[in-house]
């Protein structure tokens, strides 16, 4: 059925309504000047609307939908692939399986979402959700208005233990989608009301990492407490070994004064027996002696025997020629 000046119905069960409007395949339908549908089961409605896809559907002027099952919504709005969905204003969804929705939205690749006005997703499988958000890189996220994800799969986390870039290869260091992204190099956003994260790959929330840094804080005190109380034990046992050892060295000392008190024999074929005492700086000590002078009067013989208050004994000898 055709109504209106130079429209056709060409397809079985088509149904052209307005001036040149086209229907041109089997259950086609064209209401509006200029509109047309050109492929079987395909819908075009509105001024120079076009549905050139099988079951593709052209709402609004000038609206286009040439791909299979395709929907274009919206003036100038362009829905070009199998199963591509743009609706708004000179929206346009140029690839498999895109939905782009919103004034001037785009969608470039297959699998692609923009929501949003002039929002954007560039490529395989990108999210574009908000005002001019541009999802710029395979499979990442861009939420928010003025957002920008165009941080790629395969980008190694930062290493804290070293300072660089992880070495580690699973997805907990690196990625294997590309990233989420709230703002851009411009614009930064907080992500507020987030639970604690559990697995290795979840978020950290704020009380995650105060919690850390009180235990982090706590383990500190505690090893700065024990390293404390080592260093004081070492302090007291090295005092304690000072002060035995100072005993020590002044009981030698005084036993030195003893052995230096000893009398001995200086007559020829005279002997002597000698015994001493010494104190330093309240520390005693003790010394036996003997010697013994030969009949010629040319050889001396000494021994002697040393003992101290806190310990320690020793002993002497010697042999002198006398001229």
């Amino acid at each position: 059925m055709a109504v209106g000046l130079m429209s056709q119905a060409t397809g079985l069960r088509s149904i052209a309504v307005g001036e040149s409007a086209k229907a041109g395949d089997i259950d086609a339908v064209a209401f509006g000047r200029g509109s047309e549908a050109n492929a079987l089961s395909s819908t075009a409605v509105g001024d120079r609307a076009k549905a050139n896809g099988t079951q593709a559907v052209a709402l609004a002027s000038a609206a286009e939908a040439n791909g299979y099952q395709a929907v274009a919504v919206g003036t100038r709005a362009v829905a070009e692939e199998t199963n591509s969905v743009a609706l708004g204003v000179e929206s346009s969804s140029t690839a498999l399986n895109g939905l782009a929705a919103g004034t001037r939205a785009r969608v470039r690749k297959s699998g692609g979402t923009a929501l949003g006005a002039g929002a954007a997703a560039f490529e395989e499988k990108s999210a574009a959700l908000g005002y001019k958000a541009e999802a710029r890189q395979q499979n990442s996220v861009a939420l928010g208005t003025d957002s920008v994800a165009d941080t790629a799969a395969g980008v190694a986390g930062h290493d804290f233990a070293t300072g660089a870039a992880s070495t580690e290869t699973g997805k907990a260091w690196v990625s294997t989608l590309g990233a989420v992204s709230v703002g851009s190099e411009q614009n930064s956003r907080q992500i507020t009301n987030v639970a604690a994260g559990k697995e290795d790959t979840d978020a950290v929330n704020v009380a995650q990492v105060k919690s850390l840094a009180r235990q982090t804080q706590s383990s500190l005190a505690a090893a700065e407490s024990n390293h404390q109380t080592q260093i004081a034990a070492l302090r007291n046992e090295a005092k304690v070994r000072m002060d035995k050892l100072e005993e020590r060295a002044d009981s030698g000392s005084a036993a030195a004064i003893a052995v230096g008190s000893l009398g001995q024999a200086y007559q020829p074929g005279q002997g002597a027996v000698s015994v001493a005492s010494g104190i330093w700086r309240g520390k005693s000590g003790y010394a036996v002696g003997i010697s013994k002078v030969s009949a010629s009067g040319k050889w001396l013989v000494k021994g002697s025997a040393v003992g101290a208050a806190k310990g320690g004994a020793g002993g002497g000898a010697s042999v002198t020629y006398l001229w």
